[in-house]
């Protein structure tokens, strides 16, 4: 009997322990949301504009008057803001031409304010960036 008792008290025992263990480290587990931005990157003037890439996907070229489309897919909070997107372009400079250059631009990209955005729902944004002539003036030439 007193054998029968002592299993029981040990097994209740590597319960308890168990449980506690599984309650601390269930609680210290990080969730991350869907976040979903779509990047619309819209050239409003006659020039091709591409990157010099750092960290960027290969081959990155926007047409004259034409709009190229990026979509990021990646984890987050539960409410995501529109100030704690990070823009996908982390270009060194931007190509107009491939005549001009302008390395003040690359840095506007990577401006969230800069954009113009849209909540399309939660943790679902539209960001739009529009290239026109004020952007391509400033550009100095190689």
């Amino acid at each position: 009997m007193k054998m029968k008792r002592k299993i029981l008290w040990y097994r209740c025992l590597i319960f308890g322990i168990s449980s506690c263990f599984l309650l601390i480290c269930g609680s210290c587990l990080v969730v991350s949301y869907g976040v979903k931005g779509t990047w619309i990157y819209i050239n409003e003037t006659n020039y091709s504009i591409s990157y010099l890439p750092e960290n960027f996907w290969s081959a990155f070229n926007v047409a004259p008057n034409d709009t190229t489309v990026y979509i990021s897919l990646d984890g987050g909070p539960k409410d995501m803001k529109v100030e704690n997107y990070v823009p996908p372009i982390n270009a060194l400079a931007v190509v107009f031409d491939g005549i001009k250059i302008d390395t003040l631009l690359s840095w506007k990209l990577m401006d969230i304010n800069l954009y113009e955005h849209e909540k399309l729902g939660r943790n679902n944004f539209r960001f739009t960036f529009r290239f026109t002539y004020e952007n391509v003036t400033p550009a100095s030439g190689f």
